[in-house]
């Protein structure tokens, strides 16, 4: 698959992803992701929340 801006995912009852790109970039992509790989469509939904990551998180 074509994801070279993940850096990281962590998952349990939810997923925590770290990307790189403009906000635009990022959500496009996430809901892409999560439409393709991490969610049944037909039988669940999705959110997703953005935050920005210090230089010490990263």
């Amino acid at each position: 698959m074509d994801y070279h801006n993940v850096d990281d995912v962590l998952y349990g009852k939810y997923f925590e992803l770290k990307l790189t790109g403009t906000k635009e970039a990022v959500e496009k992509q996430v809901d892409t992701i999560c439409d393709q790989l991490l969610a049944n469509v037909n039988m669940e939904t999705y959110r997703f929340e953005l935050e920005p990551i210090t230089e010490d998180e990263a």
